[in-house]
C-alpha cells in the first residue's frame, strides 16, 4: 500500500476486507514504537465507526478501542488499556511540555464530544502507585469546568516521585520560615472552575511522616478557592479549611485555619 513518512513518524496503508488498516512506527527520543490502526465499516445498529489502535511498548501493549460517532466522527466512547510509553517524550513530539513519568499503566474508559470530555471510573498505576479516577472537563461555558474524584489506598511521595528527595539539603542562612518560597501553584487554578475530591487511605509524605484517612474537597469558582479537609496524623485528628483568591498573574493568596486534637509528637 501507500507509504507516508515524516521525521520520527512512518505509516503505511494496508487494505483489508471490511476495513482500512494502517501500520507504521513512531520514534520518541531513541525509542521506536510500532503501531497498527484499524478502521472498520460503519455499524448501522450502533451508528458508529469502530476503530482500534494498538501501540507496542516495552511492557503491555497499549490498545485503544474507540467508537466514532457516525456523523461528527467524534470519539463518543473509548477504552484504553496498557502501558504508556514515556509521556514526556510524547510531549516533545507534539511540542508540549509534559511531566516525566516512565512507568504508567492505564485502564481508562470515557467519551468525548465537542464540549465535554468524560472519564468513567478508571484506574491508573504510576510508579507502582494505584489511583482510581473519574470526572469530566466541560467547555460548554466561557470558563471551563473540571470535576474529578481521585482515590488511592496508599500514596508514597518518594515512590511516586523518586527524585523528590534526592537533592542535598543546604541549611539556609535566614530566619526560620517554614512557608517561605513554598509554591502554591495558583496558575493551575486561574480562570478555571474546579471541583475536586481526593481520598487517600494512607499518604506517606516522607519516611515515617504519614497521613491517614485524608479527605479533601476543593472548589474553585471565578478565581475564588475553598478547601475543606479532615485527616489523621500522629494518632490524632485534624480538620482544616482554606479560603483563597487567584489573581491574573497566577498568584494565590490563602488564609488557613485548622483544629487538631489528640496529636502526639516526639
Amino acid at each position: 500500500g501507500k507509504k507516508y513518512y515524516l521525521s520520527g513518524f512512518n505509516v503505511r496503508m494496508m487494505p483489508d476486507a471490511g476495513k482500512r488498516q494502517y501500520s507504521g512506527w513512531i520514534k520518541l527520543d531513541n525509542e521506536v514504537s510500532p503501531f497498527i490502526v484499524s478502521l472498520s465499516e460503519y455499524n448501522e445498529e450502533r451508528k458508529i465507526y469502530p476503530v482500534q489502535i494498538a501501540v507496542s511498548t516495552k511492557g503491555q501493549a497499549l490498545i485503544a478501542n474507540v467508537a466514532l460517532e457516525g456523523t461528527s466522527k467524534m470519539p463518543i466512547d473509548f477504552i484504553v488499556k496498557g502501558d504508556m510509553p514515556n509521556i514526556d517524550a510524547i510531549g516533545k513530539f507534539f511540542v508540549i511540555k509534559l511531566p516525566k513519568v516512565h512507568n504508567m499503566h492505564i485502564n481508562v474508559a470515557g467519551g468525548f464530544d465537542r464540549k465535554k470530555l468524560t472519564i468513567r471510573k478508571s484506574s491508573l498505576r504510576i510508579n507502582n502507585t494505584d489511583f482510581t479516577v473519574l470526572g469530566n472537563v466541560d467547555w460548554a461555558k466561557t470558563v471551563p469546568v473540571i470535576n474529578a474524584d481521585i482515590y488511592s489506598r496508599r500514596l508514597d511521595l518518594g515512590t511516586l516521585f523518586p527524585n523528590m528527595y534526592g537533592r542535598v539539603r543546604v541549611k539556609p542562612n535566614r530566619k526560620l520560615n517554614v512557608f517561605k518560597d513554598v509554591p502554591l501553584f495558583g496558575d493551575w487554578l486561574y480562570n478555571k472552575n474546579v471541583n475536586l475530591n481526593i481520598k487517600l487511605d494512607d499518604f506517606i509524605v516522607y519516611k515515617n511522616l504519614n497521613i491517614k484517612k485524608l479527605n479533601l474537597v476543593l472548589n474553585a469558582i471565578d478565581n475564588n478557592l475553598r478547601i475543606d479537609s479532615n485527616l489523621s496524623i500522629a494518632e490524632g485528628d485534624v480538620v482544616f479549611g482554606i479560603d483563597g483568591t487567584v489573581d491574573d498573574a497566577g498568584v494565590l493568596d490563602a488564609d488557613v485555619a485548622f483544629v487538631g486534637k489528640h496529636i502526639f509528637v516526639g
